[in-house]
């Protein structure tokens, strides 16, 4: 987690030894994935100079905001898929206002680790159970609120078309196999595990500039660490739920999508709004007064401090609609800029290790650093 304080006395830049990694990074187009159980189209990277790929990016945002609309949401006129360098929001022909509502996304286009618990206590209850089990004997190294939006991921991608149409649409602007575990911002601990579960040899000189930069340090360590916990679940589920369990490499796909999109939302305010409200089968998905949302749209903003954007729960349903994500603008936006959201003030390593990227100038406004290490003066 980043450091609690953000004062540099006593602490060297981790940029200056090492811990900051250069990543490429491209445009997005939708274009065919490899591997047998994923969706043949999705959003997966390709370079700027293979042009291209503008009109497919339109027609989906215009697609995924119209359904938005349709089930009582808001997507402002202005916003479009399209970053600086990658694929991101933002604005075209338009300026944004300061206080403008970006995107309001009702919880009902949402998939919650909440509604994720339900669905999987509803229908497979005793695999749920077993699951319980495991995570009481520490055989299961991850909450089950991320499991069960993994193992929600992966049943709609094994569905395809006939899953249901929030799913569908989620699925439509989320990241591939190809992208979270074998490109260039692949999530480090999650491809290590699938080379070390014994999946294909992809990536190994990516693998090996990891190892050669990173060892030994403390992040280092943590992605070791999470690699025996990803592969130690993955036994977990594949036990409980036998013939229907995910293979690894979708299993670490999903994984990848829990830990780089969600966003942290208020418990109550998901239950108060309907989803799941009452259920004890939901209260496994919570993480204290807390829970996980995948939020389409919303969770392709791209990272930059300081804050451009806040977003919150909605969880009023006295309009007789369903409660809601709503991110409004910090700042006015003129035409053609890219809108971010707000990761935390973060180090490298952590945005290493969850999201797969680094950022090379990781100073906060007063230039304090985030990437932070202690040391110690020899005494005279």
């Amino acid at each position: 987690s980043p450091p609690a304080s953000r004062d540099t006395r006593g602490c060297l830049p981790a940029a200056c030894i090492g811990l900051c990694l250069r990543r490429t990074r491209g445009a997005w187009r939708s274009v065919p994935l490899a591997g047998p159980r994923l969706l043949q189209h999705t959003m997966v990277k390709r370079r700027r100079d293979e042009g291209g790929g503008d009109d497919t990016a339109s027609a989906l945002m215009d697609d995924v905001a119209e359904w938005v609309r349709s089930r009582g949401g808001h997507v402002h006129a202005s916003l479009c898929i399209g970053g600086d360098s990658v694929r991101g929001i933002r604005t075209k022909d338009a300026h944004v206002r300061q206080g403008d509502v970006l995107l309001r996304v009702p919880l009902s286009c949402c998939l919650t680790s909440v509604r994720a618990c339900a669905e999987l206590h509803a229908s497979a209850p005793a695999a749920a159970e077993a699951l319980l089990d495991a995570a009481s004997s520490g055989q299961l190294r991850h909450e089950l609120g991320d499991i069960a939006l993994a193992l929600a991921l992966c049943r709609a991608v094994e569905r395809g078309s006939s899953c249901e149409t929030h799913m569908r649409h989620l699925l439509r602007t989320t990241p591939g196999a190809q992208e979270m575990l074998e490109g260039d911002t692949a999530l480090p601990a999650h491809a290590c595990a699938l080379q070390a579960g014994g999946g294909r040899q992809h990536a190994s000189a990516l693998l090996a500039e990891w190892e050669a930069l990173l060892s030994p340090s403390p992040v280092h360590a943590h992605i070791t660490d999470e690699v025996g916990k990803l592969l130690a679940s993955h036994k977990a589920v594949d036990s409980a739920l036998a013939q229907s369990a995910p293979p690894l490499r979708d299993f670490l796909w999903a994984m990848a999508v829990v830990s780089s999109r969600t966003f942290t939302v208020p418990f109550d305010g998901v239950a108060a709004a309907g989803a799941g409200a009452g259920a004890e089968a939901a209260r496994t998905g919570a993480y204290g007064e807390s829970c996980l949302a995948l939020v389409p749209l919303m969770d392709i903003l791209n990272h930059k401090r300081p804050r451009e954007t806040a977003w919150r729960l909605d969880a009023d349903r006295s309009a007789g609609l369903d409660g809601a994500m709503e991110m409004t603008a910090l700042q006015p936006f003129a035409a053609g800029i890219e809108v971010h959201d707000n990761y935390g003030a973060a180090g490298n390593g952590p945005l290493l290790v969850r999201y797969g990227f680094t950022v090379a100038h990781n100073f906060e406004p007063d230039n304090s650093c985030n990437d932070t290490l202690p040391y110690a003066l020899c005494g005279t």
